[in-house]
């Protein structure tokens, strides 16, 4: 039986997804598992450069990290006019194809930017048919905190890419939830719990 995992890491900016979603990669890598890192964001993020680029050719004052405009290609943009799940759509196409290409292997795939409730929900049919299993996890800290140690911070925090999960956080819809803030969770505590429940998943997973 074939059956891939799925992580979905959510957190408002400077909670440490990026910091976790790194080092659970490497040590999945560690362990021989296959491991893919895909981002809801990286058609936005490749349009985004492509934009930096060219106000740069022309002279423009532009920061490495626009982070008003990626929000704008992906919300006001992307959602509003090219339909709500166009970038959901865009990363199972792309989950199913490396499947579908290799079905005798077994993958582990690692989305560090989970921010929306069709983001969440996306991958539901696809586990449903036993494709897939999904661990959705959730990181929070106080704004203070996420502040102090973000690399950039937008100064929007009631946009709807920051706030469209804090609800089913509240609701305790994840899978797991991890406090990053101070007396919170090490990385590497964060990350051990991880792979305990991906190994297990996975043994069972291609048990006969």
């Amino acid at each position: 039986m074939n059956k891939n995992t799925i992580v979905l890491i959510s957190g408002c900016q400077g909670s440490g997804k990026t910091t976790t979603s790194t080092r659970l990669i490497e040590e999945l890598g560690y362990r021989g598992v296959l491991t893919h890192s895909i981002k809801f964001a990286e058609i936005i993020y490749k349009m985004h450069d492509a934009v930096i680029a060219v106000g740069v050719e022309y002279g423009i004052p532009m920061l490495k990290k626009e982070s008003t405009m990626l929000q704008w290609l992906g919300t006001e943009f992307g959602r509003n006019t090219k339909g709500e799940d166009v970038w959901v759509n865009a990363v199972r196409h792309k989950i199913l194809s490396v499947i579908e290409s290799n079905p005798s292997k077994v993958y582990c795939f690692v989305i560090d930017d989970c921010r929306f409730t069709n983001e969440f929900h996306g991958f539901d049919a696809i586990e449903e048919d036993g494709i897939v299993n999904v661990l959705r996890v959730r990181l929070e800290a106080t704004e203070e905190e996420r502040k102090a140690r973000a690399d950039s911070w937008r100064s929007n925090t009631t946009h709807i890419s920051e706030t469209g999960l804090d609800e089913y956080s509240a609701a305790g819809l994840f899978d797991k939830y991890y406090n990053t803030g101070a007396g919170g969770s090490f990385t590497v505590d964060i990350v051990d719990d991880i792979l305990d429940y991906i190994l297990d998943e996975k043994i069972k997973a291609i048990s006969p």
